[in-house]
Formats: structure tokens, C-alpha cells, sequence
């Protein structure tokens, strides 16, 4: 049962690294990424393009400056 906990738990990882990337660059579209990820993000056609997005978009949130 251990073995397979760890390969479920790194599917989910490798799944979600579109989101990851989507809030560690903080975009503006994260949470759409998110979903996206969520729903359809087991497709491989979906997965690569929320990949390709979440890289690629220059729609970064602007940080408020203090």
C-alpha cells in the first residue's frame, strides 16, 4: 500500500505542475489554471496546453507596493 500511495501522490504533483507554475509566477490567471487543471488536466492535451500557458503568459499580477 506504501508504493502505492507515493505513485499517486506524484501523479498529482506532475498533474498540477501547471498550477504550480501559474501561482509561483504569480499570474493573473492562476485560479483558471487551477480549475482547468482540475477538471481536465488527466487529458494530455489539456496538460500540455495549461503547461504551455502557465510558461508562456506575460499577464502577471502586479504586486501592490507598500
Amino acid at each position: 500500500m506504501g508504493i502505492d500511495l507515493l505513485v499517486f501522490l506524484f501523479s498529482l504533483v506532475i498533474m498540477f505542475i501547471p498550477t504550480i507554475v501559474a501561482f509561483s509566477r504569480n499570474l493573473k490567471r492562476r485560479w483558471a489554471c487551477f480549475w482547468f487543471d482540475l477538471l481536465f488536466g488527466w487529458t494530455i492535451f489539456v496538460w500540455v496546453f495549461l503547461v504551455a500557458w502557465s510558461m508562456l503568459s506575460s499577464a502577471v499580477e502586479d504586486k501592490p507596493t507598500a
